[in-house]
Order: structure tokens, then sequence, then C-alpha cells
């Protein structure tokens, strides 16, 4: 089989191959999803198969859920246990289904990263500075990736056999207790188990594994915008007036500044990848926003009852639970801010890096250019959720407030039903 090249077309919304993907920038990612059976490499019956299962969990886990509210009616901490779980799965089904309906969309992104990779990879390959932070990046992408699945394994195992461990013989269920067990179903209590651990930890798995997605990608886009800045920054590069040059001869053998029209011509092609880069971030603003906001509404609504579960549990093993969930939360929220926020300082260091070149050796038309680089510099390179919120650090305190307050006010509620009572 002839392996497929990266270089695809831009706009080629074609499944990806596993022989694409072993040439990606994205492959580690990409491949997570396959494995969790949400992205087709490419589609095929056993595939579709997989698919119907996921959905059967997704099923068996709402009915649970419905079961768990309904038989656990008047205790506030059983309900919220059910609405904590109902929040977090809903997330991997909403992600799930966002995936199947827009997988056209995905592969172009992916196709977009490699291929802006590829337009500046000369350029790092020539000079150490620009190389050393494409290796940078690429270790942090492959670090947050295998962090968070590492941190997720092992809360899914506390959580699954903790019933088991705590309460042996009782018979509890690891993630949504239902105190009734009809005489007609003998393996209602296994079956349930089975069910609740398969659902919780395969569809925690896939939202994790697409948040570290769109957050990788965002590291990719900072390493292009990193790039590019230096690439502007060493626009003044020529030789010096007694013939030894400013930078690398291997740079020099490759860019030559020895002229204004050399230096023209590469703020041009700056310009040109730095037109290339704004135009990804639309295209993964428009894919990725609509995921962000269901992520961040259930993150804050997940923090709140959790904090609640944490301070009102009498039960050891609930509080165990809780507190190795809390992070879960602001974690997921904590990697789309903390990546969109470095793509916005880097956008806006163009303006910066422009500013530090030799733009006073230029011509006339090499300052008016650049000029215009500079001012589009000043408009925010942003990402959104729902193309209502900018994402940024200072969205994740807002965030971290906000799930405070919720707690404070389910709380207080709490605490007067219990004096009432």
């Amino acid at each position: 089989m002839k392996d497929e090249e990266p270089s695809a077309s831009v706009e080629d919304g074609s499944p990806l191959t596993w022989e694409y993907t072993r040439r990606s920038l994205l492959q580690l990612n990409v491949r997570l999803l396959w494995a969790l059976g949400v992205w087709p490499l490419p589609a095929s019956w056993r595939f579709s198969l997989l698919k119907a299962w996921l959905a059967l969990l997704a099923v068996g886990n709402a009915i649970e859920n419905v079961l768990g509210v309904w038989k656990n009616w008047g205790d506030l901490t059983e309900v919220t246990y059910s609405l904590l779980n109902a929040f977090t799965i809903g997330a991997g089904v909403a992600k799930t289904c966002h995936l199947a309906f827009y997988q056209e969309r995905y592969c172009v992104l992916v196709r977009r990263v490699d291929l802006l990779a590829r337009s500046q990879r000369g350029y790092c390959d020539a000079d150490p500075a620009m190389r050393g932070v494409t290796l940078s990046c690429r270790r942090t992408a492959r670090r947050v990736t295998v962090a968070a699945f590492t941190y997720l394994t092992v809360l899914c195992l506390i959580w699954m056999f903790m019933p088991l461990v705590a309460h042996p013989g009782e018979r509890q269920l690891p993630f949504n207790h239902i105190p009734w067990e009809p005489q007609s179903f003998p393996l209602f209590y296994e079956i349930s188990y089975a069910v609740q651990s398969a659902s919780s930890v395969i569809y925690v798995f896939i939202s994790f594994a697409l948040d570290c997605f769109f957050a990788v990608v965002m590291i990719f886009v900072t390493e292009q915008l990193m790039v590019l800045n230096l690439r502007i920054k060493q626009l003044y590069a020529r030789p010096a007036g007694d013939g030894s040059p400013l930078v690398s001869k291997q740079f020099l053998d490759k860019i030559s500044m020895n002229s204004d029209e050399e230096m023209y011509k590469e703020l041009c092609l700056c310009i040109d990848t730095h037109k290339d880069i704004i135009r990804l971030i639309s295209f993964l603003d428009t894919v990725m926003n609509p995921i962000v906001l269901i992520q961040f509404m259930l993150s804050v609504m997940a923090a709140c009852v959790t904090l609640f579960l944490e301070s009102y549990s009498a039960d050891g093993s609930s509080v165990l639970n809780s507190v190795s969930y809390l992070p879960t939360p602001g974690i997921q929220v904590y990697l789309y801010c903390w990546s969109a926020h470095n793509v916005l300082e880097e956008g806006a260091a163009v303006s910066e890096a422009a500013y530090g070149c030799a733009w006073y050796e230029g011509s006339g038309r090499f300052k008016r250019a650049l000029r215009t680089v500079m001012c589009r510099a000043h408009k925010p390179l942003l990402v959104t959720a729902g193309r209502l919120y900018p994402i940024s650090r200072a969205t994740f305190v807002s965030l971290v407030n906000a799930s405070y307050t919720y707690y404070a006010l389910l709380s207080r509620v709490h605490n007067r039903d219990a004096i009432n009572g």
C-alpha cells in the first residue's frame, strides 16, 4: 500500500488513514481517539459495531442515572452522585456526537496543522533557535497527553474498585448507587456494575482525549507563531561592515539578506505564513467552540457538586472519591484556557517581533508592509466558547469563581433544609 503523504490538499475532508497519521503531528491524539472508537481510520463495519456499542453504553448509563435519582429521591448526597456522573458522561457523549457529525472538519483541521508545520520546516531545519522551539513544543504536546491519561487511569481505578475495597459484601455500585435489586433479575447488580464502569471509563477517556486533541492543536499553533516571530526578528540579518555575519552562515546560505529586495521578499513570505495562521485559528474556533462551551458549563456544575460531596458526605470512601475527582473538571477547563492563552500571547508578540527587526534598513515598501503586519497583530488571535466567551487564563479564574459561587449557594440551601428538618 502506498503511503499517503501529509501534504494532501488543505481542504481535503476525506477520512484519514493509518499511514497518514504515521507522519502527522497529531499522530498520538488521533490514534487515541481511534482506539476509543470515535475516529475511524478509515470507517469499516467493525467500527460501526463499535459505535453501536458506545451508543448502548450511553443509553445504559442514562437509564441507571434516572433510576439512581428516582430511587434516591430525598437523599441529596446520592442524587448529587447521579448528577455528577450524568454531567461527566454527558460531556463525553456530546463530544462523541460532535466528532461523528463533523468528522470532515476534524480531518481538514489535522491536514491544515500538518501543512502549516511543513511550510516552515525548512527554516526550523536551518536555524538552531527555531529547531529548539519546535522540539520544546512537541515535547510539551506529548507530555500533556500522556500526563492527562496517566491521571485519568489512576482516577478510574480508584472509582471502579472503591466499593469493593471500602464496602465489601454491601453490593454498592461505583458511580451511581441504586438501592434496589429486582428479584426477577438475579444478575442486576453485576450488570449494573459492568455498565457503570464501562460507560463511565470509556466516555471520560473520550472526553479527555478530545480535550487533549484541541489543546495539542493550539500548542502546535503556538509553535508556528513562535517560529514566525523568530523569522521576523531575523529580517535584519545581513553581513556586518567587517564582513562577519550577524547570524549563522547556515542560515545566511538559505536566506540571503544582502539586498532590500531579498529582505522584502522574505517579509512577504512571513506575511503569507501569518495569514495562514490566522485562517487556521479561525477554522479551529469554528470546529472547537461548541465543544468548549459544553465543557465549560458541565465542568462548572461538576466542580460545584464535587465540592458539595466532599464537604457533606459522611462516608470516608465518598470523600476520597470526591477529592480524587475534583481536579478533573479543572484540568479539562485549564487545558483549553492555558493553550488558548499561549496562542493569544504569541499572536500579540508578532508586533513586537516586527519592531525588533532592522526595519530602518529596509526600503519604503518594506516599511509599509511591516506597518501592516504590526497593525494586524494588534487584533487578538482569540478562540471562543460558543463564539460568546473568549478563552484565556482569566477565563479559567472566572469559571473557578463561578463554581465556588454555586457551591456556596447549594451549601446554604442544604444547611437551611437541615435546620428546618
